[in-house]
């Protein structure tokens, strides 16, 4: 009989967490089970374009590496010898700027993004940008032999850029991920 008053205690502690939640998840009620999905199909766009922009920051500060370390050990990792620098440019180019935007217009398109999330997009892309931007920065101090310039506007600009990046790219997709279970959550109750 012990046993089961625990279990109870523990279902009732259960019901009293999960029922405000449910009442802070906000009204999805009024929409139809074919709207819950589309909104979540928007959500999960959204992520991926947030997860887009992530990897051309960190890509753009993998081939900063790569070009700050072969400049100062005189090395290279491509067959035949080419410029490890040439690389960074390369992450700069049009294919990396289409995608960003192609990211942005297709977040900008989403009707059900609030405009703190459309915010918070628009200055990762800014910050991608900038990333960008720094690391063409770079690559013309590497080809100009200012490595110590080089490895200072690496310190100074792009490792802070791509840590912006990093904490805003987990805030907003953490919060869409959220209102994900949310719609969900709604979409099944609503059954």
């Amino acid at each position: 009989m012990r046993v089961f008053s625990q279990f109870s205690l523990r279902a009732a502690q259960a019901l009293v967490l999960l029922l405000p939640a449910l009442t802070l998840a906000g009204p999805v009620s009024s929409q139809t089970p074919d709207e819950t999905v589309q909104v979540i199909a928007q959500q999960q766009n959204m992520i991926s374009q947030t997860y887009k922009l992530e990897r051309l920051g960190e890509e753009a500060m993998y081939r900063e590496t790569l070009a700050l370390l072969a400049a100062y050990g005189g090395w290279t990792t491509t067959t035949p010898p080419k410029e490890e620098n040439l690389h960074l440019l390369e992450a700069a180019d049009q294919s990396e700027k289409q995608d960003l935007v192609y990211a942005k217009k297709a977040v900008q398109q989403n009707r059900s993004v609030s405009e703190d999330e459309l915010k918070r997009f628009l200055d990762i892309h800014a910050n991608v940008e900038t990333l960008l931007a720094a690391a063409i920065d770079v690559y013309d101090l590497l080809k100009n032999g200012k490595l110590d310039e080089a490895n200072a506007l690496y310190r100074d600009k792009s490792t802070p850029l791509i840590r912006a990046i990093n904490a805003d790219a987990y805030t907003l997709i953490s919060s869409l991920q959220k209102k994900i279970d949310k719609a969900a959550l709604h979409a099944r109750l609503a059954k």
